[in-house]
């Protein structure tokens, strides 16, 4: 029975946590861009992107000053 509540209460706590995890999407930065982008495929980083390409959590990177591409996606 003790195995049975300790199984329980991680599953608890691990569920809140991906929850969390999905709200803060993964955005993409080029090098030492300040802008970033929400989708690997946008052509400024496909094709325009010479240095390595970074990837953050959306409020770090707006907390870091870097604000979001004007694209469609």
């Amino acid at each position: 029975m003790r195995n049975f509540i300790i199984v329980i209460i991680f599953v608890f706590f691990t569920g809140l946590d991906i929850v969390n995890a999905q709200d803060d999407p993964i955005v993409y930065i080029c090098g030492t861009s300040k802008i970033f982008h929400n989708v690997l495929s946008h052509n400024a980083l496909e094709f325009q992107c010479k240095s390595e390409i970074w990837t953050m959590k959306k409020s770090e990177a707006i907390k870091s000053g870097k604000r979001q591409c004007r694209c469609k996606y």
